[in-house]
């Protein structure tokens, strides 16, 4: 069962989706990212694509950022991260949609936001069409300090598209789970 494993809410346990649909990070993933995003995190905006039960988002705002923006498309996984966000102190500090994350990084790229951390976690099997789509549109989301984070399996043979403007920084694999950071170059 996932968890928040330190911050303000260190220990909340969170309700997941049960089934294949959505498989939350490890714990030792996790604790990997957000000790390498440890300077990242505090006073950030954060968004979370394919948020599933919602807990990277959910650690960020535990660890003190100022706003996180989650997407979630599948019905009952939405539920379950509005359920998730209520159990926390920090609710106030979310913005939740339910909506295609493609749909919503449009939607976000036709304003002035920026976030100094993405997190995007797409359905493994959909991972590399979706990344496709994505990505451009995300590079212009990001500050000029921020960090996009994928997490792909790294089991699978995945073809990632030119991902300029933005440059890998750090490659890091936990068990199946591979984790990909990027910045602006």
């Amino acid at each position: 069962m996932p968890r928040i494993i330190s911050g303000q809410a260190k220990g909340l346990q969170l309700k997941s989706l049960k089934g294949e649909h959505t498989r939350p990070s490890a714990d030792r993933t996790k604790e990997a990212l957000f000790s390498i995003l440890q300077e990242t995190i505090p006073a950030s905006r954060c968004l979370d694509l394919f948020a599933g039960c919602g807990q990277i988002g959910l650690e960020a705002l535990s660890r003190g950022a100022n706003q996180v923006i989650f997407c979630e498309q599948n019905y009952q996984a939405f539920q379950i991260l509005k359920a998730n966000v209520a159990a926390t102190p920090f609710g106030d500090r979310a913005i939740i949609y339910r909506k295609d994350a493609r749909a919503l990084a449009q939607q976000l790229s036709r304003t002035d936001e920026k976030f100094n951390f993405i997190y995007v976690d797409p359905p493994w099997r959909e991972a590399e069409a979706l990344i496709q789509t994505l990505v451009p549109v995300l590079s212009g989301l990001l500050n000029t300090q921020g960090v996009l984070v994928l997490e792909l399996d790294r089991k699978q043979d995945i073809c990632l598209p030119p991902m300029e403007p933005l440059q890998e920084v750090k490659a890091c694999h936990y068990g199946r789970a591979m984790l990909l950071f990027y910045k602006l170059s």
